[in-house]
């Protein structure tokens, strides 16, 4: 997965980590909107950091919304080509990522 603070939300390819999905459609755009993708459902995920995403299956990685780890009150902190996520209440990390070429995962 990648964490990607342009991503307005989170994009999911993997079926397998959604606890309650929801049939959806439309259509998401990615980078410079030249590539869109359809979007197959929406729901809450397994993944505790990650909360809800979109089903996005023709995607080939998943996408972390910075700005809804934010919404979730998560601190994201980008430094040393690394990446971490943390609770705001306990500061305990959530997620951990390193920087491979100019992507965080």
């Amino acid at each position: 997965m990648v964490i990607d603070s342009a991503a307005s939300c989170n994009m999911l390819p993997y079926k397998c980590v959604f606890s309650n999905l929801s049939v959806a459609s439309g259509v998401v755009s990615l980078g410079d909107e030249h590539i869109k993708l359809p979007i197959k459902g929406a729901g809450y995920t397994k993944l505790v950091a990650i909360g809800e995403a979109l089903y996005v299956p023709r995607l080939t990685v998943g996408l972390i919304s910075v700005p809804m780890l934010d919404k979730l009150k998560y601190m994201v902190s980008f430094g040393c080509g690394m990446v971490v996520v943390r609770n705001q209440y306990n500061n305990s990390i959530i997620l951990t990522g390193r920087l491979h070429g100019n992507l965080s995962r």
